[in-house]
């Protein structure tokens, strides 16, 4: 048998992850974060590190222990570390990757009804923090017919009530508080875009760059 190389030993290895994780409190205690008292966006990168981890885990292709898609996760993630500030950016990867891990569970189950409602919740709130994902969804109701398997339907009824679940309640609350103009400016977010190769934001970042990321 051939010696492992450098990087398979590493894949492999049970202190990867840990390692990693103490990389990332590093550069976050680097950052200030304990100054400016940024709890919430540590703990949303803790919670999305267990979750690209529960994904891999659910989801694991070869029959080897490895930990490099949260390690891999956890080092983009810390390197660009003004987006870690952002409460917004924390969640929505939240819903995203938690609407995967849902979609995927419901794999070749056509009667999976409750697995693919929570998937689209998840996909609906991470659509109201960035509407643009909407123009994802059609791909998205490809795969589950062709990919996932798991389209039928009830499986597809099951998805529109969901996707439209956090509109609802969204919309609920706008309607009784009166704010309709917010309703609008989120649906009419769909129409915004930032300007095409801005590399602004790639120059050395600051102090004050961080604090105008932060919501």
């Amino acid at each position: 048998m051939s010696a492992k190389r450098f990087q398979n030993r590493v894949a492999e290895s049970r202190m990867a992850l840990p390692v990693t994780g103490l990389y990332a409190v590093v550069v976050c205690l680097c950052c200030g974060f304990l100054e400016r008292q940024m709890w919430l966006p540590m703990v949303l990168l803790a919670l999305n590190s267990f979750l690209m981890l529960e994904l891999n885990n659910s989801n694991a292709l070869i029959r080897v222990y490895s930990r490099m898609v949260s390690c891999s996760y956890i080092v983009l993630a810390v390197m660009a570390s003004f987006l870690l500030s952002s409460v917004r950016d924390g969640a929505f990867q939240m819903f995203f990757v938690t609407f995967f891990l849902l979609l995927f569970r419901a794999y070749q189950d056509k009667a999976a009804v409750g697995l693919v409602f929570y998937a689209f919740m998840m996909f609906g709130m991470a659509s109201t923090l960035f509407a643009q994902l909407l123009y994802f969804l059609p791909v998205v109701w490809i795969l589950l017919f062709t990919n996932i398997m798991a389209g039928s339907v009830r499986t597809f009824a099951a998805s529109l009530l969901g996707l439209l679940m956090p509109y609802w309640c969204i919309g609920g609350y706008c309607l009784y508080t009166g704010d309709i103009d917010s309703l609008v400016a989120r649906v009419s977010e769909l129409w915004q875009f930032a300007p095409l190769f801005d590399f602004e934001s790639l120059g050395p970042v600051s102090y004050t760059h961080l604090r105008a990321h932060e919501t």
